[in-house]
Formats: C-alpha cells, sequence, structure tokens
C-alpha cells in the first residue's frame, strides 16, 4: 500500500502573548466564514482501501488530500513527525555532552515580542540570524563591525507580511497593480474577533518559510524597527509598514530544514521518544544554526515588567491606603506571573488573601462569595477568572498545568518539562544543549525519565527566565517542528568559484580593495521571482506514487531576465528532486511542449523549501513563456516512490466545520487563507503521463463539502533571476 501523506499542519497557530481587540478585516465576498450556528452537513468521506493498481493518478490524489483534509479539520493536526513512517534510525555522529551556540558568539541579544503574538516570527529570525552568521563566519562583534550596525533583523516585517493577504487590485488606479493581477486577494485574513493587524494573529514556521520563498524576509531592524510610527511598544498605536514593503531581501534563503521530532506518536497518540530527532537537532546546531522549535507554554506572557507592576501598586493604593504594599505586589506578581509567581507554592491562606485583595481592587463586595467555605481550587479559579463578580457555580473552573519549575540558588534555574500529550503553543529557538542537565531540575512530581536538556531562547526579553532562557528536557511530550535555515553566500550565487571573504550573503563591496573591517553598506537584493503561490502554506501534501509523477509551473516572463536558480518544496527525507526549464514554443500544448534549456537534480535530506542553482544563467526576454517542471523521487522500506508536493490551509467554509467539530468553538483558529488557482498556471501530470491543468484538479477536489473547507495554492515551484544581466552587487 502506498504511504499516507506527509503532513505538517498547525491548527493552533503560536501566539503565548497577551493581547487585546475584536477588530477585523472584512472577508472578501467570494469566499466568507460561516457563522458558528450554521451546521454543516458533512461526513466523513471514505478512503479506499483497494490495491495500487486499481487506485491511479488523480483518484488516488483527491483520496488521499481528503483524508488529510478530515484528519486536520477533526484533530487540527496530524502525528507531529511525518518522517517516522520513512524508518529513520539513529545515525553515528558523535557529539560533545554540552554546546552552547552563545559561547560562538552567534545569538544576538534577547528580544521581546510583546505587545504582539508573534513568537513564531521571533523564533524564526533567531534562527536565521545565527545561520547567516555561521555562514558569513562572523560573530556578532564582527558582523557590527563590518556593517556599522547590529546583525538584528526584522520581526516585524516577517510577522506584518507573512500574515498580510496581497493587496485586492481596487486599491490601486486601474493598470498599476504592482504583482500578478490574476493573484490580487490571495493570503490570509483574520477573523472578525481578531484584531485587524497582521501581527496578532499567530504564525507558524512553514509559513515563514513560504515567505522566504516568496521573497518577503530578511530585513533590517533598523529599517523596520518593532515599535509603532511612534516610536512606542504601545499596540494602539499603527503598526503597518507600507505595501511597497512587502518584497525585498538582504539575503537570499537556499533551504528551509523541517527536521525530525524529538517527540513522536503512535497510532494511539502516545508519546514515543525519537532519538533521531534529537541527533538532527544536534547536528543542525553544530553547524551553527539555532533551531526554531514549538512546545507547550504554561503562561501566556510578557508579563508586566516591575515597573509596571510598581506603577498599579502606586495608583490603588492612592485610593485603598490601607492596604499593605508588600501584600498587594505579591498579590501581582503572581495573578500577572512575573518571574514564574503562579507557578511557585502558596498556602491555603496567602491564597484567601490574595482573593480578598482582588474583590478590593475590584470593589466587588467581600461577602459576594463565601470565602472560608470555598477549596483552594475554587480560590484560584477566582484570582485568575475574567468573570469575577458572577456565582461562583457560573464560573469554570480554571485548570492550571504547571510545567516549568525553579531550581537552584533563589529559584535560578529554569526549567521545563511537558508531562501531558497537547498542542505546541508557543515558538522558541534551541541555541544548544546539555546531555547532564539532572532531571532532579524538574518537577518533584513529573521528572522526565532522563537527564539532558535543551537550552532553549525565549522572546519575552531578558528579564524573564535566565537572562531570558530555560532549559527544556529531551523528553519534552510536546516539542513540535523543528526547523532550520540556511542562506547562500555570495560565492554561491555569482558562481565565481573564487575564494571570496564571506559577505553578507547577496550583497558584495564595490570593487576594490576593502579591508573585512571596513564598514559597508547593505542593501536589497535586485531580485526578480517567478510565482503565483502567495498563500502562506500551513500543511505540506507529499503523496507518494509507485511511477513517476511530475508537477509543473507555467510563467510568462514580464521584464527582461537572467534566471540563476529554482526551487521546490519537499515533504519527505532524502528526497532526491530533478528541476527541468522548458522554453515553450509559441503555441505550446503542454509544460514540455519547447526546448529544454537547463536542468538539475539534488538530494535533499529533510523536509522544507530548496533553492538550487542552475549551471548557467538562462536569458529571457519579455514576454517569453517558459516552463519549470520537477520530478521527486523518495526511497521507502517499499522500495522507490514518486512524490507529488502541493501546500494548502485551512479555508474560509473550513471555520465553520472546526466550530462544528468542535463543540461551537474555534477559540484556537485565528484566521483563514485564500489560494488562487488560473487554468493555465500549475499542472501535474500522474502514472498516465498526461498533464492535468491543477486548477481543474481543485475544482474537483473542492467539489464536496469537505474539500470545501480547504485552501488550495499553485504548485510550489518557483524561478529567480535578476532583471537585465550582469552579478548582484550593491
Amino acid at each position: 500500500m502506498r504511504r499516507k501523506n506527509a503532513t505538517v499542519f498547525f491548527a493552533l497557530l503560536f501566539l503565548c502573548c497577551s493581547v487585546s481587540g475584536c477588530t477585523g478585516e472584512k472577508l472578501p465576498a467570494t469566499e466568507t466564514a460561516s457563522s458558528a450556528s450554521e451546521i454543516p452537513e458533512i461526513v466523513s468521506e471514505p478512503v479506499s482501501e483497494e490495491e495500487d493498481a486499481e487506485i491511479l493518478g488523480h483518484e488516488y490524489l483527491k483520496s488521499e488530500l481528503l483524508s488529510e483534509c478530515q484528519v486536520f479539520l477533526d484533530y487540527g493536526t496530524d502525528i507531529p513527525d511525518f518522517y517516522t513512517e520513512l524508518n529513520a534510525t539513529e545515525g553515528s555522529m558523535d557529539f560533545p555532552e554540552s554546546f552552547d551556540l552563545r559561547e560562538k558568539n552567534v545569538i544576538p541579544e534577547v528580544r521581546n515580542q510583546s505587545p504582539w503574538g508573534t513568537c513564531w516570527s521571533f523564533a524564526t529570525i533567531t534562527a536565521c540570524e545565527s545561520s547567516l552568521l555561521s555562514t558569513l563566519g562572523l560573530t556578532v562583534d564582527e558582523y557590527k563591525e563590518k556593517y556599522g550596525e547590529e546583525p538584528d533583523f526584522s520581526e516585524k516585517h516577517l510577522a506584518y507580511f507573512g500574515m498580510l493577504a496581497m493587496p485586492d487590485a481596487d486599491q490601486f488606479p486601474e493598470g498599476e497593480y504592482p504583482y500578478p493581477l490574476e493573484q490580487a486577494g490571495e493570503g490570509t485574513y483574520p477573523l472578525a474577533r481578531v484584531k485587524e493587524l497582521p501581527l496578532n494573529i499567530g504564525g507558524n514556521y512553514l509559513e515563514s518559510a513560504s515567505a522566504f520563498a516568496s521573497g518577503i524576509g530578511i530585513r533590517s531592524e533598523k529599517e523596520f524597527p518593532y515599535q509603532n510610527s511612534e516610536g512606542q511598544y504601545d499596540a494602539d498605536g499603527d503598526w503597518s509598514i507600507p505595501e511597497s514593503e512587502r518584497f525585498g531581501s538582504l539575503y537570499v534563503i537556499k533551504n528551509t530544514n523541517i527536521l525530525p521530532n524529538p517527540s513522536s506518536r503512535d497510532e494511539e497518540n502516545n508519546y514515543i521518544y525519537n532519538p533521531f530527532g534529537t541527533e538532527a537537532i544536534k547536528s543542525e546546531l553544530m553547524k551553527g544554526r539555532a533551531v526554531g522549535i514549538a512546545y507547550l507554554a504554561d503562561q501566556s506572557v510578557p508579563a508586566p515588567s516591575a515597573e509596571k507592576i510598581n506603577e498599579f501598586v502606586d495608583s490603588v493604593m492612592a485610593v485603598h491606603p490601607d492596604i499593605k504594599k508588600e501584600d498587594l505586589q505579591k498579590f501581582l506578581y503572581y495573578r500577572n506571573n512575573v518571574d514564574g509567581a503562579a507557578s511557585k507554592q502558596y498556602t491555603d491562606a496567602e491564597l484567601r488573601e490574595m482573593l480578598k485583595l482582588r474583590l478590593i481592587i475590584y470593589e466587588i463586595p467581600e461577602d459576594t462569595y463565601d470565602i472560608d467555605s470555598l477549596d483552594t481550587k475554587q480560590v484560584r479559579t477566582l484570582i485568575f477568572t475574567a468573570d469575577l463578580g458572577k456565582p461562583i457555580e457560573e464560573i469554570p473552573e480554571e485548570e492550571k498545568h504547571i510545567y516549568l519549575s525553579f531550581t537552584g540558588e533563589n529559584d535560578s534555574v529554569w526549567a521545563q518539562y511537558t508531562y501531558d500529550i497537547d498542542y505546541a503553543n508557543h515558538a522558541v529557538t534551541l541555541v544548544g544543549w546539555d546531555d547532564h542537565f539532572s532531571k532532579d531540575n524538574f518537577l518533584a512530581d513529573h521528572k522526565p525519565p532522563e537527564d539532558g536538556a535543551w537550552i532553549v531562547r525565549n522572546s519575552w526579553g531578558p528579564d524573564w527566565g535566565m537572562d531570558g532562557y530555560f532549559y527544556l528536557s529531551y523528553y519534552d511530550c510536546n516539542i513540535d517542528v523543528p526547523q532550520s535555515y540556511e542562506f547562500f553566500t555570495n560565492e554561491e550565487l555569482n558562481g565565481t568559484g573564487e575564494e571570496e571573504e564571506p559577505t553578507d550573503g547577496e550583497n558584495t563591496a564595490e570593487n576594490g580593495d576593502n579591508e573585512a573591517t571596513e564598514e559597508k553598506e547593505m542593501t536589497l537584493i535586485n531580485q526578480c521571482i517567478l510565482e503565483n503561490d502567495f498563500m502562506p502554506a500551513e500543511m505540506y501534501n507529499s503523496t507518494l506514487f509507485n511511477k513517476p509523477v511530475y508537477a509543473a509551473n507555467i510563467f510568462t516572463v514580464d521584464e527582461d531576465m537572467d534566471m540563476d536558480s529554482v526551487s521546490a518544496l519537499t515533504g519527505d527525507l532524502n528526497a532526491e528532486v530533478t528541476v527541468d526549464v522548458y522554453r515553450l514554443k509559441d503555441n505550446y500544448k503542454d509544460p514540455t511542449d519547447g526546448e529544454k534549456v537547463s536542468s538539475v537534480t539534488e538530494t535533499f535530506t529533510f523536509a522544507g523549501y530548496h533553492r538550487m542553482l542552475l549551471d548557467e544563467k538562462l536569458h529571457f526576454d519579455k514576454g517569453e513563456k517558459l516552463a519549470i517542471v520537477v520530478k521527486e523521487s523518495v526511497m521507502t522500506d517499499q522500495g522507490e516512490k514518486f512524490a507529488f508536493v502541493n501546500t494548502s490551509a485551512l479555508g474560509a467554509k473550513g471555520i465553520t466545520y472546526f466550530r462544528y467539530r468542535h463543540n461551537g468553538s474555534d477559540e484556537n483558529v485565528t484566521k483563514y487563507n485564500r489560494g488562487i488557482i488560473n487554468p493555465g498556471e500549475s499542472f501535474a501530470a500522474y502514472e498516465d503521463g498526461e498533464w492535468h491543468d491543477w486548477a481543474d484538479e481543485v475544482a474537483s477536489f473542492r467539489d464536496s463539502a469537505l474539500g470545501e473547507c480547504v485552501s488550495y495554492d499553485n504548485l510550489p515551484i518557483k524561478g529567480y533571476g535578476v532583471m537585465g544581466s550582469g552579478t548582484i552587487t550593491d
């Protein structure tokens, strides 16, 4: 039998930041999210169990994709590590007992994501910064000396444009739409209850990869600082970025690597430790690449600063001078989880005094509750609930799971072990490890099975944790989707073959004999990208066939260009990718109806986006049509298989289904997506050898109620180059 789709999906977007607001963008008329009261008539669609020879081509792909739709709409996620079905095993690489990228000085200072739910962008940028420095052979200090600024790239730019749909055509004068007109309005839309700014709807690493591949990406923090237009961190200010700044990058992404997960599952969703995942992460770290992960945080912070707490204390005591300052501070630290106070142990009497203080502060009569008769869980619930003042029987109990522990002198060692199996909700970055980090550092009644922990950089500022860091057990049950990033050097892109001094990856100095220490200006890449897939990918589908299958995109060149590279997406371990470029005839019949002008084959260890350099640059005149054709193969325990890879995401109609399957709730969904596939853009060829227009294929997937819940996009194949001719310089 064929293997089920290799799929990664995040129904729970990484937020983990206290935010507010309930306004949102208007849903487009062509695809609207229904209300929670509308119950769709959707049933599980059977997935055929026939033998391979009896289910071929389109019907097999449709069956597999609809099966995946059912899984992620019902449960929000598939297995956390899709590599396990390919029998990944431990390697033979020897690793040191401990390792820390901070000692290599390739990790910039800790930053703070407040006031937005942008942890995914912060974790991504941290991983990219370390990878870039390691690629360039520079430390943080050397980079600053060379370029006159910190290696500090904009989390705001990635989060803003990574989650902002392409503008509608009517926002521009006729004939002046700056992007492919056929793709206008494609992308991500927030639900109405979510604050309209795209910084507040969460995100994930797959969407980071989509943004980088499309030309959104590594921009300077100096140019797009993480603050509003008035230079403040106030969420009520203007945080927007002009649409003209959507595309452009200082560096070129080479590979995004989805690594095997140390936290795996069996068929009953029980936790299984996967040592191959630990080895893969360690290997990337030793190459100088910090690794982004998701995990289950037991707190939602950044918490207010001590300064903010003290300001609130002063304002309360001005109204209630009889309250003891130290009692009020203790309550506020506990209520807002400052320095992990909500995870610490307090006596029953202390908790009841905190509740009395809260009633006073909110001017609710103390006799509203018979405090002495409440049990400890009820007292804790009233301290944290947003429904204070309602009868206790109407307030749902706070089920607070604690995973973060504090040990060492003055509780100086922060360590987390998540023993429950649940959804990840926060993105962070791994920068090192310690095999001998004792399991006794974790909660006494919930210790991991063995010693060993990751060194983790958070995005809640240097005042949180251990100067912004904490330890996470190797055996944490909810580590999810480890991902690293690789970048090109200028030498690779220009194909000089010379032993150039490493530079900023895409921009070299002006011709001359500048010393390495001379300050150089950083400029944007003059990059032209051929693409039609502008919808961020929440899910990668890799469907395996017994015979070769092909994917292709056809492009019309808008301006004279020299194409130097192509990209494709993989969803398997050790996928061999062959990309052919065709210059099409005037009246071409399919993506191969023309002259094959280039071909490149590479094998990629991990799933992800991969950009491949052509042997020689290809010149195309304005108006020419070209096709990029991709074939992927992978070895499995059943022999060689051939992968067809596409992307998808939760569509507007999927919100209704999600509510239906989750008791009317969509609290963990913040957005929906809109993909636009026009005839003649993407094509698929299955075992029958015939080319099928992807627009028609997707239309047939969506002919069922289940298929309508998902938004598909053009196939993830792109071409890259520069306008005119010449090398890329600054």
